[in-house]
């Protein structure tokens, strides 16, 4: 078994924030490589660098679904100190030069920026497999199921049904 950590999958995002020189074709070569050769892999993904926006998060689904992992994981971004991207996030005023923060894995996202609020970004990573898998014409259902809302939970929780049934138990 194989993780790759794809990060983010707007190409220009991840050359200039991330530093990341790999175009998406190579990425999707590679990993269609990897399913070819039938090695079991996942992607890690993450969603709320800062700068990042909704639709630059959607660019890390589309690129998601050019390859068929049999995993894939999004996760918050951290700003963890000493990185480059700590830096930026202390610059933008995101976090304090004094800030300790820790894995935000389980909790979603410390950033509550204003391109892309905190809520947004815990809503993409908590649906993303589902973006990610569901047919485009089923997104409009999915972002309605985005919400932290009564509404919002019933679509997730019947989306989230159909997902396991469709893709969990093949």
């Amino acid at each position: 078994r194989i993780s790759f950590g794809l990060e983010h999958g707007n190409q220009k995002f991840r050359k200039n924030h991330l530093k990341r020189l790999m175009p998406n074709k190579i990425i999707t070569e590679g990993l269609n490589i990897v399913n070819d050769l039938e090695i079991p892999y996942s992607v890690n993904n993450i969603i709320g660098f800062p700068n990042e926006t909704r639709e630059l998060a959607f660019d890390t689904i589309r690129l998601n679904r050019t390859f068929n992992a049999d995993d894939r994981n999004a996760y918050p971004f951290t700003p963890f100190s000493g990185t480059p991207l700590r830096k930026v996030c202390e610059e933008l005023g995101f976090v304090k030069n004094t800030d300790i923060v820790q894995s935000m894995v389980a909790r979603g996202s410390i950033l509550d920026m204003p391109q892309f609020r905190r809520s947004n970004v815990n809503s993409i990573i908590k649906t993303f497999n589902m973006y990610v898998n569901f047919q485009e014409n089923r997104w409009s259902d999915i972002e309605k199921a985005e919400a932290n809302t009564p509404e919002g939970n019933k679509i997730y929780e019947e989306l989230k049904k159909e997902f396991v049934e469709k893709f969990w138990e093949e």
